[in-house]
């Protein structure tokens, strides 16, 4: 497939599910912490003292994702506020992207690799949802999004974000993938863009692909992540979405 900024949508159940996304970020092994939330208060020591929601207003800017020490992924919502580290307390979760940073200052940078969950009739621009029952601890994040009625849970080891979605309501089910999603800076000169792109099938429950980045706070040169994402559930159809056009209206190169 030629490259070019696209997003897929994955149809995956047609009636209430739970659905298992693992994407993988880099070679090697995963550590996962699939059993985050159910890990004792006990076993979990210091950790459960923890607010991950510290921070993140007043210019604090931080993450309260999932992650581990020096982790390649930093898995968490993104928001339509244009959050420095993707997150805001306020406004609608546009879907979960696997690269932030926490505490920074300067214009946003990164917020690539963008999953949404979504029911009914597809929509390829204004997925978003309001959200409801937010929470998170040390190795877990969780929210209802109400507009979908979908309960999305997360969690990271070093190079995997694992996302479990429960769609709660029968009907068609979707998982969209969009790779030419990045958080958005109101300051021009720190702006970030989207140079291209690539997803194929490689089987009906995997998915590859990369994109291409430039720009961000440290105004950084061009940069490409590659991802491999895996569903527990086979998946029953798929559609690609093109992007013609980037935020700022400006068409976007092909290669």
């Amino acid at each position: 497939m030629q490259e070019r900024a696209i997003r897929l949508t994955a149809r995956v159940a047609g009636l209430a599910a739970t659905i298992l996304l693992c994407t993988l970020f880099s070679y090697g092994s995963s550590d996962a912490a699939a059993n985050a939330k159910n890990s004792s208060a006990k076993d979990r020591g210091f950790s459960r003292y923890v607010d991950p929601f510290i921070g993140v207003d007043g210019n604090g800017n931080v993450f309260p994702g999932p992650t581990l020490p020096f982790g390649v992924v930093k898995l968490g919502p993104d928001t339509d506020q244009n959050g420095n580290a993707g997150y805001t307390s306020s406004g609608r979760i546009l879907g979960f992207s696997h690269l932030h940073v926490s505490g920074t200052g300067g214009g946003p940078k990164y917020g690539v690799v963008l999953v949404m969950p979504t029911t009914g009739p597809l929509e390829s621009s204004e997925y978003g949802s309001d959200r409801a029952d937010e929470s998170a601890s040390v190795e877990y994040y969780s929210v209802e999004l109400v507009r979908y009625n979908v309960k999305a849970e997360l969690t990271a080891s070093r190079r995997v974000g694992f996302h479990r979605y429960t769609f709660n309501n029968a009907g068609e089910s979707h998982i969209l993938i969009d790779v030419g999603h990045f958080l958005l800076s109101s300051f021009k000169p720190e702006s970030q863009h989207f140079v291209g792109g690539k997803i194929v099938f490689s089987s009906s429950n995997q998915v590859e692909g990369y994109g291409r980045y430039a720009g961000g706070w440290n105004l950084g040169r061009e940069y490409k992540v590659y991802f491999c994402s895996m569903f527990d559930t086979p998946v029953h159809g798929s559609r690609y979405l093109e992007r013609p056009e980037n935020p700022a209206g400006k068409k976007l190169r092909r290669r």
